[in-house]
């Protein structure tokens, strides 16, 4: 197996440009499960609960940052820090 890691982002930005880094990132997820929900109706005519799920976790993590974000003061500054850690598994031979 390989393990790969990629800093997305890493810095100190403004509250406007948080919020915006942010629910930005969170809605490509969003879109990625909705297209992968039309996939699976359209190509097996099956509902996927779990990107359902996703989609509704997904968008009450987005309420929850507005909701801490909108409170901070124009001078603000945040702080993100992301990493995506890979885990590549390889089949068996």
């Amino acid at each position: 197996m390989n393990e790969l890691k990629l800093t997305l982002i890493n810095g100190a930005f403004t509250v406007e440009e948080s919020q915006k880094i942010i629910l930005d990132v969170v809605a490509s997820k969003i879109q990625f499960h909705e297209k992968k929900k039309l996939s699976a109706l359209i190509k097996n005519q099956t509902l996927d609960s779990f990107s359902d799920e996703r989609i509704k976790n997904l968008k009450r993590s987005m309420d929850h940052i507005k909701s801490e974000l909108s409170v901070l003061t124009a001078g603000s500054e945040v702080t993100i820090q992301c990493d995506i850690h890979i885990k590549i598994n390889h089949p068996e031979a």
